[in-house]
């Protein structure tokens, strides 16, 4: 029997099919929208257990029919923005990362933002240009 102390050959991180780490403000967020209370509009729920964790509620849209809800919210972490889809499921919520979201709710994420940041500089211009 030989001990294994520090093989020279390291397996690369992340493997196929091993989940891939999460992030601390996301690990907070859901747990926030675990011990949330599934009562109320859907919107608000997640709107409260992303203001928890410092997350950002971009949109939340009514299901098909009026079953369920879908929700987007931003997290910001070390200059870059990812995106995490949240939907209703039986008695609580399903999130999903980037590459598992509708495409058009991360084009439509992706293209809030940037419309938020271009407003965010035309209020900073125009705050110069008034105090001038």
């Amino acid at each position: 029997m030989t001990a294994m102390i520090d093989p020279p050959h390291k397996p690369s991180f992340p493997r196929e099919n091993e989940p891939v780490a999460r992030s601390l403000q996301r690990l907070q967020f859901e747990l926030a929208l675990d011990l949330s209370i599934p009562s109320g509009p859907v919107e608000q729920i997640v709107l409260q257990a992303a203001e928890s964790a410092g997350v950002e509620l971009l949109f939340a849209l009514p299901g098909v029919q009026g079953k369920g809800a879908t929700a987007v919210v931003r997290l910001s972490e070390d200059g870059r923005d990812s995106f995490l889809q949240v939907r209703t499921a039986d008695g609580g919520f399903i999130v999903y990362d980037e590459d598992e979201m509708d495409q058009i709710l991360l084009r439509l994420a992706r293209a809030s933002v940037d419309v938020l940041r271009r407003l965010a500089a035309d209020m900073t211009e125009k705050e110069h240009i008034e105090a001038a």
